[in-house]
Parts: structure tokens; C-alpha cells; sequence
């Protein structure tokens, strides 16, 4: 799972320089889920949050609160 991890936030980081929000979005939420276990998946909610803030500010917002939660909860 960690190098799944890893792939998908190089991917995700890849896809935030050429501008592709949606796919560095679904990038960073496959990182949540190789992450749900170990509940370290804040970090990644928050990096999806600020790609969907370019395209969608009511799943921006959906992201954050879920990065607050991961946070409260990490």
C-alpha cells in the first residue's frame, strides 16, 4: 500500500503542475484511501481541497471540512 501511496502523490503532484485539478483531486483522495487505516489522510484531504477550490467551491468545501474532521480526529 505505501508504494501505491507514493505513486499516487506523484501523480496527484504532476497533475496540480500541468493544471488538471479533477485528476490531481482523484489522485489525492486514492492517497486518503491508502491512508484510512494508518489515519494520517488530513494532509491529503487538504491537498484535494486546494485543487477542487479552482473548479468546484462547494466540493472545496466538503474536502475541507473533511480535512478538519481527519485532523480533529488524527
Amino acid at each position: 500500500m505505501e508504494e501505491a501511496l507514493e505513486l499516487f502523490d506523484k501523480a496527484a503532484n504532476c497533475y496540480k503542475v500541468s493544471q488538471q485539478w479533477e485528476k490531481a483531486v482523484e489522485c489525492y483522495l486514492k492517497c486518503v484511501e491508502c491512508e484510512k487505516e494508518e489515519g494520517n489522510c488530513a494532509g491529503y484531504y487538504a491537498e484535494a481541497a486546494k485543487c477542487m477550490k479552482k473548479i468546484n467551491t462547494n466540493k472545496f468545501l466538503e474536502l475541507s471540512e473533511k480535512a478538519i474532521n481527519a485532523y480533529c480526529m488524527g
